[in-house]
């Protein structure tokens, strides 16, 4: 039996190596990385590919879209790279570190707008004069 034991079994090895990356990356940014083009930044999820040898990387920002700290992550991301890979090397047993792409994910951004259209909607509904009644006993 693996070290993982028998929780893991039947679960695609690029999905436990995927998990794995998400927590590493997750941990090297609160802990390691030092460059200020990385704060704030979240790792939201990690796909392996199934002969892993890519690893796509999904992140967004705590403070929101601003299109100059994205470009400002990007940057960072390219730079701390390769402390990454050497980071996963060490960790995880594969016979060789998955290359590692990282994307911008719009899906927070996306459910925050979706939140305020929704208390916008719900604040017009409820400061709208209230409607004649329908009632056919009156």
């Amino acid at each position: 039996m693996n070290h993982r034991g028998a929780a893991t079994r039947g679960v695609k090895r690029s999905a436990r190596i995927a998990k794995d990356v998400h927590r590493l990356l997750g941990e090297a940014l609160t802990f390691q990385v030092r460059d200020p083009r990385l704060e704030g930044v979240v790792i939201t999820n990690v796909v392996v590919t199934d002969d892993l040898k890519l690893a796509k990387i999904n992140w967004t920002l705590l403070s929101g879209r601003d299109p100059r700290h994205i470009l400002e992550a990007e940057g960072g991301f390219e730079k701390a790279r390769g402390l990454f890979r050497r980071l996963l090397g060490s960790e995880l047993e594969l016979k060789s570190v998955p290359e590692l792409k990282f994307y911008y994910d719009t899906g927070l951004e996306h459910s925050r707008h979706i939140e305020t259209l929704l208390a916008t909607t719900a604040t017009a509904r409820t400061s709208e004069p209230d409607a004649p009644s329908h009632d056919p006993e009156r």
